[in-house]
């Protein structure tokens, strides 16, 4: 393998490697923003819900004599 064989492949890998950790950020990033929508709807159901309501007062005061 000669020396600019060598560093082909070299240039390819990082190239690789680099790709790679692009996408895997812009993955990240995608699924923070699901996990933060699907947070803020969590949220907003339960204090829409007045049985949601009503059974985390429940849970709540079980805590609180525990």
């Amino acid at each position: 393998m000669t020396s600019s064989e060598r560093e082909r492949i070299e240039a390819l890998a990082q190239k690789s490697v680099t790709l790679r950790e692009m996408w895997l950020r812009e993955r990240q990033e995608v699924l923070a923003e699901q996990l933060a929508a699907n947070a803020e709807m969590k949220k907003r159901w339960e204090l829409s819900d007045p049985i949601e309501i009503i059974q985390r007062k429940a849970v709540s005061e079980k805590r609180k004599e525990l």
